[in-house]
C-alpha cells in the first residue's frame, strides 16, 4: 500500500499528513483511475496529484489557466517545468530535449521532468507540442494528465473559456492516459458539460467503485450547503454516482478512506478516518 491508513496514509516523505480527502484522492490517482474532485481554494488540490506525481516514474501534464498560479507552483518544487507563452525559447528547446530524452529512456535522476505545466491554449493550437506529448506517451512516460479549474469547459457560468472546450482532444490524443479534472465547483449542468467534452465515463462511487467510471469526490467544505455532521469528525468526503445530482451525500458523519491497490484489483475500499482536529497543511504548493 502505497497510501492509506496503515501506515498513516503516506509513504516516509509524508508522515506529516493527517488523513483527509487529499490521502483519499491520492489513492484513486495511484490506482490510475479517471477521477473528478470538487476541492476548496486552498484545500490541497495541487497536493492531490504532486504528491503522486513525485512517486511516479513518468511526466504529469497539468492544464491550468492561470500563468502567474503556474509559476507559483513550480517554485516550490525542483522537478516540475512550465511551458506557456512567457517560456523563453531557450527554456522550450531544453524542456523538449528532456522529454525526449525520457521518451527514449535516457533520462537522468537529475535531469528528470516530473511535473509539465502548460495552458489550455498551448494544448488547443500548438501541434508541435501535442506532437511532443505524443512521443512522451509513446515512449511511456506520459503516467497523468491534470484538467485543474476544470469547470471552465462548460459554457454555464462566466468562467467558460473556449480553448478549455477544445481539450476534447486529450482522450482522442491520449485514450490510455487517465484524466483528473479539478475544480472549486461543478453544479450538475457543469459536471455533465465536463464528462461529455473531456469523454470521461458517468462517476461512481469511490466506495463501490469498480474497474471502470469516473471517480467523483466531494469534499463538504466545498459544499456548504450540505446537513452538517458531527462535530468529532474533521473532513467528510461525498461521492457520488448520480450524474444528475453528484452533491448528494455518500456518507453520514463517516469519512471514506480509499486504499491503493495493485494493478490487477483496482477497487477502491473505505476505510473509517480517526478524528483529527488539526488542519490540513498543503506545503506542495498553492492552489
Amino acid at each position: 500500500m502505497v497510501f492509506g491508513p496503515a501506515s498513516l496514509g503516506v509513504c516516509g516523505a509524508c508522515l506529516w499528513l493527517r488523513v483527509g480527502m487529499e490521502v483519499i484522492v491520492c489513492n484513486a490517482n495511484m490506482d490510475g483511475r479517471d477521477i473528478v474532485a470538487v476541492m476548496p481554494t486552498g484545500g490541497g488540490k495541487s497536493l492531490t496529484y504532486q504528491l503522486p506525481a513525485i512517486f511516479s516514474s513518468g511526466v504529469t501534464l497539468v492544464i491550468s489557466p492561470l500563468i502567474s498560479l503556474i509559476t507559483d507552483q513550480i517554485m516550490h518544487l525542483l522537478e516540475a517545468v512550465k511551458i506557456t507563452g512567457s517560456t523563453s525559447k531557450s527554456e522550450q528547446d531544453a524542456i523538449h530535449m528532456t522529454l525526449i530524452n525520457m521518451a527514449a529512456g535516457r533520462e537522468s535522476k537529475e535531469t528528470e521532468i516530473k511535473l509539465l505545466y502548460c495552458t489550455p491554449e498551448k494544448i488547443a493550437k500548438s501541434k508541435q507540442f501535442t506532437s511532443l506529448l505524443q512521443e512522451v506517451r509513446d515512449g511511456g512516460k506520459l503516467v497523468q494528465i491534470i484538467v485543474d479549474e476544470a469547470h471552465c469547459v462548460s459554457q454555464i457560468g462566466h468562467d467558460f473559456r473556449p480553448d478549455y472546450a477544445k481539450l476534447h482532444v486529450l482522450r482522442e490524443l491520449f485514450p490510455e492516459v487517465p484524466i483528473m479534472a479539478l475544480s472549486a465547483t461543478y453544479p450538475p449542468v457543469v459536471l455533465k458539460d465536463l464528462l461529455k467534452v473531456l469523454s470521461l465515463k458517468p462517476t461512481v462511487r469511490g466506495t463501490a467503485a469498480g474497474h471502470t467510471g469516473t471517480v467523483y469526490f466531494t469534499s463538504k467544505t466545498a459544499l456548504p450547503r450540505l446537513p452538517q455532521t458531527s462535530s468529532r469528525i474533521p473532513m467528510v468526503v461525498n461521492i457520488s454516482s448520480n450524474e444528475e445530482d453528484p452533491d448528494k451525500p455518500g456518507s453520514s458523519g463517516r469519512s471514506l478512506m480509499a486504499s491503493h491497490s495493485t494493478p490487477s484489483s483496482s477497487r477502491l475500499k473505505p476505510f473509517p478516518v480517526r478524528p483529527s482536529s488539526s488542519p490540513v497543511n498543503d506545503s506542495l504548493g498553492s492552489n
